[in-house]
């Protein structure tokens, strides 16, 4: 069975090979380097969507993570535990949260 697959496989292969390398070998080569544009055109696209999706999840990831700080800050600061280290949780939160959103 999985011999039949690849054997298969090959045979569609030999086929479509048989039918695109002539297309390459005649093709003019202006249309090759446009072909070859349009291919690194589209990753580059795909790059860059890939990239703003990070910073997107980066930056919410930022805001979530200084609301926690703050949260933390307000309970340290509220029940008297440690005054000094609530007020750099809150100052820290905020300083987050600013870049998150200016970024």
């Amino acid at each position: 069975m999985v011999r039949v697959n690849v054997v298969t496989c090959l045979v569609w292969a030999l086929i479509l090979s048989a039918l695109i390398v002539p297309w390459l070998v005649l093709a003019d080569p202006s249309s090759m380097t446009k072909v070859v544009e349009d291919a690194i055109a589209k990753i580059e696209q795909a790059i860059d969507r890939i990239a703003r999706r990070i910073v997107e999840l980066v930056k919410n990831t930022a805001k979530i993570i200084a609301l926690a700080l703050f949260a933390v800050g307000v309970v340290l600061w509220a029940t008297g535990i440690s005054i000094g280290r609530a007020r750099q949780l809150i100052l820290g939160s905020i300083v987050l949260y600013i870049i998150a959103e200016i970024l």
